[in-house]
């Protein structure tokens, strides 16, 4: 398999996982729908447009370029530091180990929130 096929195809299992089409993605992204396109022309997209879909998705670049099998989700109450995950710096973490940092930044606001 291709780079571009595996990037088409994790593109295309994100959006029907989420429920929205490519072309959607690639508008809210700010991302030229001739993308389809040059991934089926074998064109590998620039890091700038894989990075968009990354965070778009709350996935890593790893992930969409086939490194990984499963992505990991990052939780929306982690929205703050999916740069981090982005950066490479939580890649050694299990999907386990996400959630229990969800949990925790949870508990840390709802304790900020009681004072």
């Amino acid at each position: 398999m291709q780079l571009t096929e595996g990037i088409a195809e994790r593109v295309r299992l994100l959006c029907d996982e989420n429920g929205i089409t490519v072309n959607r993605l690639l508008t809210s992204c700010g991302i030229n729908t001739s993308l389809i396109t040059d991934l089926n022309k074998g064109r590998v997209p620039s890091a700038e447009k894989i990075l968009k879909i990354a965070e778009h998705f709350g996935v890593t670049t790893d992930y969409l370029i086939g490194n990984y099998v499963a992505p990991i989700q990052v939780p929306e109450a982690l929205s703050e530091v999916q740069v981090a995950f982005h950066r490479g710096e939580f890649e050694d973490l299990t999907q386990d180990e996400v959630d229990k940092l969800a949990e925790y930044a949870k508990f840390i606001k709802a304790q900020r929130d009681e004072k």
